[in-house]
């Protein structure tokens, strides 16, 4: 800090980096950029596992249909494209309409609060190249997803995929042989079963 002498006043000169009303401004966009950053991954990687697990489900129900349309000839790729279709539009068209209605919403949502501590020019929200990228990786992401949900059953013959799929054989993991696993409630020990 530097003290100069004018006019019988005293003036302080503060680095621009060191004013509190530019420092705590800086603190909330890095802040923000964290977030920007975390959350498109988390919501990526639990609608991708969404997918894959309403894809399965879907393709494990409808597994008759699919071992009817292979005994009739269709190929294993038409019936793959069939259901890998699901997945791309859903997310595609999800995606866009997200690039269209989240500017609209998003910035209602967190706006007041901000214009309530801060002062800026302008608050209008931005747009950047990077959401065109960031929705042509989702949706390879989702075509993956959806191949990987179809190929346990695509790779199968018509007559084992006509046929129901035969449940996985549980056995009793190191929870179920404690002492305190009798003691669980039927409802606890249903959804311990049922999330392993």
């Amino acid at each position: 800090m530097l003290d100069y002498r004018l006019n019988g006043y005293y003036s302080t000169f503060v680095k621009q980096s060191d004013h509190p009303s530019v420092y705590q401004f800086s603190d909330k966009i890095a802040k923000h950029k964290m977030m920007a950053d975390i959350f498109p991954i988390v919501f990526i990687i639990v609608a991708l596992l969404i997918l894959l697990t309403t894809m399965t489900r879907i393709i494990t129900h409808q597994r008759t249909q699919i071992g009817i349309l292979k005994a009739n000839g269709f190929k294993n790729s038409t019936i793959t494209f069939h259901y890998i279709s699901y997945g791309f539009c859903l997310v595609l068209s999800g995606s866009i309409l997200g690039l269209i209605l989240g500017p609209m919403i998003i910035p209602k949502l967190f706006y007041p609060s901000m214009i309530a501590v801060y002062q800026l020019p302008v608050w209008s929200p931005s747009w950047n190249m990077s959401f065109i990228f960031l929705i042509a990786l989702i949706t390879i992401f989702s075509l993956a997803v959806s191949n990987y949900a179809v190929s346990s059953i695509s790779n199968e013959k018509p007559s084992e995929a006509i046929k129901p799929k035969v449940p996985k054989v549980s056995t009793s993991g190191f929870v179920e042989r404690l002492r305190i696993w009798k003691r669980l409630s039927f409802n606890v020990r249903w959804n311990y079963r049922d999330a392993k």
